[in-house]
């Protein structure tokens, strides 16, 4: 009986809130836009942007905010407008369809290869495509992407929302991403993989993985919303986080939203792997740890946003960690109940919005720290922390679509790292702060410093150009010495536990350009041209490797693995 009030109560409540929906990927151009529009017209919007995952039903204060000033804007609200049949009337007409006699048949609205729209549930399925191919200069070997897939919304009481995509892929990476995914064993992004080796010819080979992004939502009230699925997160504003970065692979979780006043508060419970697929040896079921993190964000005014986040990641043989799903609790203090057997992390991120022009942002992460040892310059291994600052600066002496991004970002060694053994691989420890062998925050992992800068351009209403620079130094881990680099390994095999100095190891400098033209030539799909230039330099290394290739790329963003 209690049971059946219970849900008579929950639909009830489900009835009367408003509708949610799926988001936009975090390399969608629409999020690029979309920030803009925040930065521009600071009061066109209460969103939180430190999420980086903007609502497809919430894009409707941009298109209200965007005149029709040029042929730019008018496209970008043209494109919103066609891509969320869900939301808005979508502007058919024949021109803005496929001129391809089959295709045509199909799409009935721009966005939609099929779209079912009835009162109780509306459909929206598409095809996923992303071929490109080129040849590098460090080997004088192909460079190729090879990825099929689809992707279906549904939108059911126009409330509650399901996402589903796959994606089958053959790929061959840039040399000196190769050689890390055969030392680490597993590809950023990714999870289970094979070799790949074409039948038509021996110098095409590579990789060949499947992967599938999945989850739905439903509103509990009007201002609390749960997501359950698989996919990644990402806090912060840069173009890295080192809070909680999307840089690995997809993990089962599940978030809860809560939206009151200026405060915008989220709860995650995600299921992590220990280590990679290809270094679980046979068929044993993959060793598992378990991160419950929550960040609270607060807007004073429009145009700043302050949050705290804290994390802890932690593994139990045969049980999640029941006191972690306390929502409000500050985790650190649970670890200590529990005698402190867990990795905890806490941090800060801020935004600043000035001018209309000029976004400024910085984050922290501190992992363990102790005043008095910074205060006594003894450089003791416990001070593990990172810092990131980083400026946004659009329409750029007045030019209109010329965005700038300068980034800086630094972790000190040992960050992220635990010190608890695996039980099967005494090398690697349970409560890192890694999935799938691949690091939860920026991709170098710890004992880096990163600066890089981007340009972002938008020629025409079509045309589209992004240029990225970054140089890193790093101090690399050797065969013997644990220097603080890779979070995956057991921090208690560090050398000594003072005199450890940033950037100590084998020092690595790497220098990286990416420039990338996009031209969409109907809606969401693309023809792309790119050129690399990567250079690693040590005592151990001296690789430089071009790439100039191209490619045709539908219903998908463009992501590059950069390291």
């Amino acid at each position: 009986m209690r049971l059946l009030i219970f849900w008579v109560f929950f639909l009830f409540i489900i009835s009367t809130v408003n509708s949610q929906s799926t988001y936009y990927p975090r390399k969608h151009q629409v999020v690029r836009w979309l920030d803009r529009s925040q930065i521009k017209n600071p009061n066109s919007s209460n969103i939180h942007l430190a999420f980086q995952k903007i609502r497809k039903s919430s894009v409707a204060f941009f298109i209200d905010s965007v005149g029709n000033y040029n042929n730019k804007s008018i496209f970008q609200k043209e494109f919103l407008t066609n891509d969320n049949p869900f939301y808005f009337d979508p502007e058919i007409s024949k021109n803005s369809r496929p001129n391809i006699p089959l295709i045509q048949y199909f799409y009935q609205n721009p966005s939609s290869f099929l779209y079912l729209d009835k009162p109780s549930f509306k459909v929206k399925a598409n095809p996923i495509i992303d071929f490109n191919a080129g040849k590098e200069t460090a080997n004088n070997l192909p460079v190729f992407q090879n990825t099929r897939g689809f992707e279906v919304e549904i939108l059911v009481d126009n409330k509650i929302y399901f996402y589903s995509s796959l994606f089958e892929n053959q790929r061959r990476f840039f040399s000196h991403i190769d050689k890390e995914i055969r030392r680490n064993e597993t590809i950023p992004g990714q999870g289970f993989y094979k070799k790949y080796k074409s039948s038509l010819s021996n110098e095409i080979s590579g990789f060949d993985y499947l992967n599938a992004v999945a989850y739905f939502g439903l509103p509990i009230s009007k201002n609390i919303h749960l997501e359950l699925g698989h996919g990644n997160q990402f806090i912060g504003h840069g173009y890295h986080s080192l809070l909680l970065n999307d840089y690995s692979h997809n993990y089962f979780y599940l978030t809860l939203n809560t939206n009151i006043w200026k405060f915008h508060y989220q709860n995650i419970f995600a299921e992590l792997a220990s280590i990679s697929s290809k270094y679980n040896v046979g068929s044993l079921q993959i060793p598992k740890k378990y991160m419950a993190a929550h960040y609270l964000s607060y807007k004073p005014t429009k145009n700043i946003e302050v949050g705290f986040f804290e994390t802890v990641v932690f593994s139990r043989e045969d049980h999640f960690e029941f006191q972690y799903l306390n929502p409000i609790i500050l985790y650190r203090t649970v670890e200590q109940f529990l005698d402190s057997p867990d990795n905890v992390l806490i941090g800060l991120n801020a935004r600043w919005d000035l001018f209309k022009s000029i976004s400024l942002y910085s984050q922290c992460i501190i992992d363990e720290f102790k005043i008095k040892e910074i205060t006594s310059n003894d450089q003791w291994w416990g001070n593990k922390y990172g810092f990131q600052a980083g400026l946004q600066y659009i329409d750029v002496a007045k030019i209109d679509q010329l965005d700038l991004r300068v980034e800086y970002n630094m972790v000190r060694p040992y960050t992220y790292s635990h010190f608890i053994p695996l039980e099967e691989f005494q090398e690697i420890t349970t409560s890192n702060y890694t999935h799938h062998g691949q690091t939860l925050a920026h991709p170098l992992g710890a004992n880096f410093q990163e600066l890089l800068f981007q340009l972002k351009y938008q020629f025409t209403s079509k045309l589209y150009g992004e240029l990225l620079y970054s140089n890193a130094i790093r101090g690399v881990n050797t065969n013997t010495v644990n220097f603080g680099s890779n979070p995956l390994s057991n921090n208690t095999t560090r050398p000594s536990d003072y005199g450890i100095s940033f950037l100590q190891g084998n020092k690595e400098n790497v220098h990286h350009i990416n420039v990338d033209l996009h031209y969409q030539i109907f809606h969401n799909a693309f023809i792309d041209f790119q050129y690399v230039y990567h250079t690693i330099k040590s005592d151990t290394k001296d690789l430089k490797t071009n790439y100039f290739g191209g490619g045709i790329r539908l219903n998908i963003s463009k992501h590059h693995v950069d390291y």
